[in-house]
């Protein structure tokens, strides 16, 4: 089985109303939430999907991949951001009871498991022990 994969969303995750950062004069990454991030990397291997909404435009998705490798990038549907993952795992089923979604918006469907982020502090440290735990846990079912 190929490793799990992470949905990331970017605004409410990896940056807040207090970020500093910016692009496009718009909220920038956050190098503090970038390294809460990275955390979860750094204990699991995983290929990440973007998921945000910065995956429509070419230069934020391209600020992304300045800092992570993305496998890949959910397709846009007329639903939510829940359907377009959704239909993400559709096309590649193996993969709906090897992922995890980071996320700071409840609009999923059911068969996700989210953790659900406060976007007023983004990923905090709580948000990444919860995900290592999850993650760690199905990897030893997954190898």
């Amino acid at each position: 089985m190929d490793k799990p994969v992470i949905f990331l969303d970017i605004d409410g995750v990896l940056n807040t109303e207090r970020t500093t950062e910016r692009m496009r004069g718009i909220l920038g990454i956050d190098s503090e939430l970038v390294q809460n991030f990275k955390q979860i990397l750094s204990v699991v291997d995983v290929d990440i999907v973007l998921s945000s909404t910065w995956r429509l435009y070419p230069d934020l998705k391209e600020a992304v991949e300045k800092i992570f490798t993305i496998r890949d990038v959910t397709p846009v549907t007329d639903g939510s951001r829940g359907d377009d993952i959704a239909a993400w795992l559709n096309d590649n089923p193996g993969y709906w009871d090897n992922h995890l979604v980071i996320d700071d918006d409840d609009d999923m469907v059911d068969g996700l498991t989210v953790v659900l982020v406060n976007p007023d502090f983004g990923l905090s440290l709580i948000d990444v022990q919860i995900s290592i735990s999850y993650l760690e846990s199905k990897v030893n079912v997954w190898d």
